[in-house]
């Protein structure tokens, strides 16, 4: 019965059935087209792309100092932008402002400071509690994050206060870095 009927609808319906198996042929055609010549193509040319992305920089010497240059340049902008360490004070100002515009008391304060010799820099380590509301302290972290110089953020850690509604203590460990002060 089916049958019958599948066939009676080819016969009623004969362009649409032959328009139908033209573009299932066509669609296998492509495919076939597809799988056989150009996916091999595809694949052959996108692994002599990448090893010629790996080479060029050391086949040829101009292009080797043009890259060391760019990163030079790079590098010395990034060290230029990382305050001096005669400027200390300026930046711990700049991150009690921080702690001050958001509302907030900076209950204590801890850093130490370490020389890095290989980077010629000044890293100060520094632990900070400080006291408001949970949305206060979020805004905190972000303007920490957001402050001039090089600053990393470290830890982050919530205590709330017993006794009063949505106060919270923010434990949060830092380290800022500074340049050698230039003679």
């Amino acid at each position: 019965m089916n049958l019958d009927l599948l066939l009676e609808i080819i016969n009623y319906r004969r362009r649409i059935c032959i328009l139908i198996a033209a573009l299932l042929a066509g669609n296998l055609l492509l495919y076939g087209i597809y799988i056989f010549k150009q996916k091999p193509e595809f694949e052959n040319a996108q692994k002599r792309w990448n090893e010629q992305r790996k080479t060029p920089a050391a086949n040829d010497p101009r292009i080797r100092a043009a890259i060391f240059a760019k990163q030079s340049t790079d590098l010395k902008t990034f060290r230029e932008r990382i305050p001096q360490q005669d400027e200390l004070a300026a930046v711990l100002g700049d991150i009690y402002k921080i702690v001050a515009d958001n509302g907030l008391q900076a209950v204590s304060v801890a850093y130490n400071p370490q020389f890095l010799k290989e980077q010629r820099l000044w890293a100060y380590s520094v632990k900070m509690a400080v006291e408001g509301n949970y949305s206060r302290l979020k805004h905190l972290a972000d303007g920490l994050q957001r402050a001039d110089g090089m600053l990393v953020l470290e830890a982050l850690s919530f205590t709330a206060r017993t006794g009063e509604e949505d106060m919270q203590t923010l434990d949060i460990s830092f380290t800022f870095y500074l340049r050698e002060a230039t003679q």
